[in-house]
């Protein structure tokens, strides 16, 4: 008998020893401490069904793709082979010809590829300047470094590597496209 039997998580629950038991959430919710509940981030609304989306009126950032379902994930998100949007909708229009970089690669939005170390390195390389624009100082940090969008540097290895090491998760941003 599992200290998760009849317990009420809105979405995962988890046994803990001593017949005890957390609830959690899954990517992009949090648990509210008030309610027990899984809620949306980012400023999205949570239906009763536990679907995240846009407020009507609201739009998606410039750097953004805005799915059909009200989410915005990150423009080079699109067209990479993943179903980012969880609806498809960054992999089923306007894909056709689009150029797969390679992993030491970065995919504009215009469709050229650049090398991921001009990301942030305070040059425009992208047609519309796109490898930039999350950049918040342009301070350059040291050589095999990579600096966050507060200006920390870490090592330019735990950049695109799945892990946020980054407070503003912004190392896992802006990754080389799949293929």
């Amino acid at each position: 008998n599992s200290s998760c039997s009849g317990k009420i998580c809105s979405q995962l629950c988890l046994p803990k020893p001593n017949n005890k038991y957390v609830c959690a959430c899954g990517d992009d919710l949090e648990l509210d401490p008030k309610t027990g509940k899984c809620k949306c981030v980012g400023g999205l609304i949570t239906l009763k069904n536990g679907t995240c989306i846009r407020q009507a009126g609201k739009s998606c950032a410039a750097h953004e793709f805005p799915c059909r379902n009200g989410r915005c994930i990150p423009f080079d998100l699109k067209c990479d082979f993943h179903n980012d949007c969880g609806d498809y909708s960054d992999e089923d229009t306007g894909c056709d010809g689009m150029k797969v970089c390679n992993d030491k690669q970065f995919h504009c939005p215009g469709g050229q590829c650049i090398p991921v170390n001009y990301v942030c390195d305070g040059d425009k390389d992208c047609e519309d300047g796109y490898d930039e624009k999350p950049c918040k100082n342009r301070t350059r940090c040291p050589q095999g470094k990579f600096r966050c969008g507060d200006g920390v540097c870490i090592p330019r290895n735990a950049r695109c590597d799945g892990d946020r090491d980054c407070k503003d998760n912004s190392d896992e941003h802006l990754c080389p496209g799949f293929g």
